[in-house]
């Protein structure tokens, strides 16, 4: 579950450090109640990134698919090959 600390309580930076790095979800830092950032662990970031760029590629994938943008592997190899001379 994720954790809300207002900023004001923060008094230790090694502290929210390994609160982060021990956490596999986000924390989120409120200011006058409201939210004002998202602090999380490394790792995860980057294996959030890693699945959103996922998910896009295989949106475009899916969208040329219903658009019928679809190339056959051996044409698209004989082109490749006769354009560089392979």
């Amino acid at each position: 579950m994720s954790q809300t600390i207002p900023i004001n309580s923060i008094k230790d930076i090694f502290t929210l450090s390994e609160i982060c790095k021990n956490s596999n979800e986000p924390i989120y830092i409120s200011q006058n109640n409201d939210d004002d950032m998202v602090l999380m662990n490394a790792a995860i970031y980057k294996e959030t990134i890693e699945k959103l760029n996922i998910y896009q590629q295989l949106a475009v994938s899916e969208q040329e698919l219903t658009e019928n943008k679809l190339y056959d592997a051996f044409s698209s190899l004989n082109e490749l090959q006769k354009k560089y001379e392979l």
